[in-house]
Protein backbone atom coordinates (compact mmCIF):
# COMPACT_ATOMS: atom_id res chain seq x y z
CA UNK A 1 0.00 0.00 0.00
CA UNK A 2 2.84 2.32 0.88
CA UNK A 3 4.47 1.65 -2.49
CA UNK A 4 1.24 2.50 -4.31
CA UNK A 5 0.88 5.90 -2.60
CA UNK A 6 4.51 6.66 -3.32
CA UNK A 7 4.16 5.67 -6.94
CA UNK A 8 1.09 7.89 -7.39
CA UNK A 9 3.17 11.02 -6.88
CA UNK A 10 6.12 9.70 -8.86
CA UNK A 11 3.79 8.47 -11.59
CA UNK A 12 2.13 11.87 -11.86
CA UNK A 13 5.55 13.51 -12.05
CA UNK A 14 6.63 10.97 -14.62
CA UNK A 15 3.52 11.62 -16.71
CA UNK A 16 4.11 15.38 -16.58
CA UNK A 17 7.73 14.94 -17.70
CA UNK A 18 6.66 12.54 -20.43
CA UNK A 19 4.02 14.92 -21.76
CA UNK A 20 6.52 17.80 -21.76
CA UNK A 21 9.05 15.67 -23.60
CA UNK A 22 6.44 14.67 -26.19
CA UNK A 23 5.40 18.29 -26.69
CA UNK A 24 9.00 19.43 -27.17
CA UNK A 25 9.67 16.53 -29.55
CA UNK A 26 6.60 17.37 -31.63
CA UNK A 27 7.55 21.06 -31.64
CA UNK A 28 11.13 20.26 -32.66
CA UNK A 29 9.90 17.92 -35.39
CA UNK A 30 7.59 20.62 -36.73
CA UNK A 31 10.27 23.36 -36.99
CA UNK A 32 11.38 22.74 -40.60
CA UNK A 33 7.81 22.78 -41.91
CA UNK A 34 7.04 26.01 -40.06
CA UNK A 35 10.23 27.61 -41.37
CA UNK A 36 9.49 26.32 -44.85
CA UNK A 37 6.15 28.11 -44.67
CA UNK A 38 7.94 31.32 -43.66
CA UNK A 39 9.94 31.22 -46.90
CA UNK A 40 13.35 29.88 -45.86
CA UNK A 41 15.02 27.53 -48.33
CA UNK A 42 15.88 24.06 -47.04
CA UNK A 43 18.07 21.31 -48.38
CA UNK A 44 17.02 17.68 -48.60
CA UNK A 45 18.02 16.95 -45.00
CA UNK A 46 15.54 19.41 -43.57
CA UNK A 47 18.14 21.84 -42.20
CA UNK A 48 18.49 25.39 -43.41
CA UNK A 49 21.16 25.69 -46.07
CA UNK A 50 24.23 27.74 -45.21
CA UNK A 51 23.31 30.54 -47.60
CA UNK A 52 20.26 31.21 -45.43
CA UNK A 53 22.11 31.23 -42.14
CA UNK A 54 21.61 27.53 -41.33
CA UNK A 55 24.27 24.96 -40.54
CA UNK A 56 24.77 24.05 -44.18
CA UNK A 57 24.33 20.33 -43.68
CA UNK A 58 23.71 18.21 -46.79
CA UNK A 59 23.46 19.30 -50.41
CA UNK A 60 22.63 22.94 -50.99
CA UNK A 61 19.91 23.77 -53.47
CA UNK A 62 21.34 26.58 -55.63
CA UNK A 63 18.41 26.82 -58.00
CA UNK A 64 17.09 29.96 -56.33
CA UNK A 65 20.38 31.84 -56.79
CA UNK A 66 20.59 34.20 -59.73
CA UNK A 67 23.77 34.14 -61.72
CA UNK A 68 25.60 37.47 -61.53
CA UNK A 69 25.86 39.14 -64.90
CA UNK A 70 29.44 39.97 -65.86
CA UNK A 71 30.29 43.47 -67.00
CA UNK A 72 31.96 43.86 -70.35
CA UNK A 73 35.37 45.58 -70.42
CA UNK A 74 33.81 48.71 -71.92
CA UNK A 75 31.24 48.83 -69.10
CA UNK A 76 33.99 48.40 -66.50
CA UNK A 77 35.93 51.26 -68.07
CA UNK A 78 32.84 53.50 -68.11
CA UNK A 79 32.11 52.82 -64.41
CA UNK A 80 35.76 53.45 -63.55
CA UNK A 81 35.73 56.78 -65.41
CA UNK A 82 32.51 57.85 -63.69
CA UNK A 83 33.99 56.99 -60.29
CA UNK A 84 37.19 58.91 -61.04
CA UNK A 85 35.21 61.94 -62.29
CA UNK A 86 33.17 61.96 -59.09
CA UNK A 87 36.33 61.65 -56.97
CA UNK A 88 38.05 64.51 -58.84
CA UNK A 89 34.96 66.69 -58.49
CA UNK A 90 35.01 66.09 -54.73
CA UNK A 91 38.71 66.91 -54.54
CA UNK A 92 38.21 70.18 -56.43
CA UNK A 93 35.39 71.06 -54.08
CA UNK A 94 37.65 70.30 -51.14
CA UNK A 95 35.55 67.35 -50.06
CA UNK A 96 36.03 63.66 -50.18
CA UNK A 97 35.88 60.82 -47.72
CA UNK A 98 38.83 62.11 -45.67
CA UNK A 99 38.55 63.17 -42.05
CA UNK A 100 36.51 66.36 -41.70
CA UNK A 101 35.51 65.73 -45.32
CA UNK A 102 38.56 67.79 -46.24
CA UNK A 103 36.67 71.04 -45.99
CA UNK A 104 37.90 73.76 -43.66
CA UNK A 105 36.54 76.85 -41.97
CA UNK A 106 38.88 79.75 -41.31
CA UNK A 107 38.78 80.83 -37.69
CA UNK A 108 39.78 84.51 -37.32
CA UNK A 109 40.13 84.35 -33.53
CA UNK A 110 43.49 82.63 -33.50
CA UNK A 111 44.39 82.72 -37.21
CA UNK A 112 43.88 79.01 -37.45
CA UNK A 113 42.31 76.73 -40.03
CA UNK A 114 39.78 74.59 -38.25
CA UNK A 115 37.94 71.52 -39.55
CA UNK A 116 34.45 72.44 -40.60
CA UNK A 117 32.62 73.77 -43.61
CA UNK A 118 33.92 76.60 -45.75
CA UNK A 119 36.99 77.57 -47.71
CA UNK A 120 40.54 76.36 -47.34
CA UNK A 121 41.84 72.85 -47.55
CA UNK A 122 43.01 70.17 -45.19
CA UNK A 123 46.54 70.38 -46.54
CA UNK A 124 46.71 74.14 -45.98
CA UNK A 125 45.39 73.74 -42.45
CA UNK A 126 47.98 71.05 -41.70
CA UNK A 127 50.80 73.22 -43.04
CA UNK A 128 49.66 76.20 -40.96
CA UNK A 129 49.62 74.05 -37.84
CA UNK A 130 53.05 72.63 -38.60
CA UNK A 131 54.47 76.12 -39.17
CA UNK A 132 53.12 77.45 -35.85
CA UNK A 133 54.50 74.41 -34.00
CA UNK A 134 57.92 74.97 -35.56
CA UNK A 135 57.82 78.64 -34.58
CA UNK A 136 57.09 77.67 -30.97
CA UNK A 137 59.91 75.14 -30.94
CA UNK A 138 62.39 77.53 -32.54
CA UNK A 139 61.96 80.24 -29.91
CA UNK A 140 65.16 80.88 -28.04
CA UNK A 141 65.41 80.00 -24.36
CA UNK A 142 65.28 83.66 -23.31
CA UNK A 143 62.11 84.27 -25.37
CA UNK A 144 60.44 81.22 -23.84
CA UNK A 145 61.40 82.38 -20.33
CA UNK A 146 60.13 85.89 -21.08
CA UNK A 147 56.74 84.50 -22.17
CA UNK A 148 56.62 82.24 -19.13
CA UNK A 149 57.39 85.09 -16.72
CA UNK A 150 54.78 87.32 -18.41
CA UNK A 151 52.12 84.63 -17.90
CA UNK A 152 53.26 84.19 -14.30
CA UNK A 153 52.94 87.95 -13.64
CA UNK A 154 49.43 87.95 -15.16
CA UNK A 155 48.37 85.10 -12.89
CA UNK A 156 49.85 86.86 -9.85
CA UNK A 157 48.04 90.11 -10.73
CA UNK A 158 44.73 88.25 -11.06
CA UNK A 159 45.31 86.50 -7.73
CA UNK A 160 46.03 89.81 -5.96
CA UNK A 161 42.89 91.34 -7.51
CA UNK A 162 40.76 88.41 -6.31
CA UNK A 163 42.20 88.73 -2.79
CA UNK A 164 41.48 92.47 -2.75
CA UNK A 165 37.86 91.94 -3.83
CA UNK A 166 37.41 89.16 -1.25
CA UNK A 167 38.76 91.41 1.52
CA UNK A 168 36.43 94.27 0.46
CA UNK A 169 33.45 91.90 0.50
CA UNK A 170 34.37 90.63 3.97
CA UNK A 171 34.75 94.20 5.25
CA UNK A 172 31.31 95.13 3.90
CA UNK A 173 29.75 92.05 5.50
CA UNK A 174 31.48 92.89 8.80
CA UNK A 175 30.09 96.46 8.71
CA UNK A 176 26.57 95.18 7.99
CA UNK A 177 26.64 92.94 11.08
Amino acid sequence: MMILTMTKTTTSLLLICLSLAMMSFVAADDVPSRLRESGLKFNNKGTASSSNGGDGGGDIDDSYRKKKKRKSPSEKQRFKEERMAKRNKNKERGGGSDWGSGRMRYNDDDDDFMPGSGGGSKQKWKEERKQRRNERQNLSRSEKEAKRSARKEEREAKRVERQRKRKERQDQEGEEL
